[in-house]
């Protein structure tokens, strides 16, 4: 079994999520003032939920994105491009709080 990135928008979706957490006013404030861990558990749950409906509607027919014979291929590549958006969406973050001056 080969291991690629099989969903290339989930990092660039990650990458939105985590500049426009910074530039949208309501949001800013709100995930601003979370915690550190829930601003993570907040990000890795949008990223894992994003996944799940593309993984089913690959499932059903609906996107042509994940397929394949047997499980492993239905549950090995969507945790690797998970792993890759959170690895991405983490660095983007740094990256912008580093350029802004702000802590984390």
């Amino acid at each position: 079994m080969d291991t690629k990135l099989t969903f290339d928008l989930l990092p660039v979706l990650a990458i939105l999520i985590s500049v426009l957490a910074w530039y949208i006013p309501g949001f800013n404030a709100w995930y601003e003032a979370l915690v550190s861990e829930k601003k993570q558990l907040f990000m890795i749950g949008l990223l894992v939920l994003v996944d799940v409906v593309v993984v089913l509607l690959s499932l059903f027919g609906f996107l042509n994105i994940y397929s394949g014979a047997t499980w492993q291929e239905w549950v090995w590549k969507p945790v690797v491009d998970i792993v890759i958006a959170i690895v991405t969406n983490a660095g983007v973050y740094k990256a912008t709080n580093y350029l802004l001056n702000k802590k984390s």
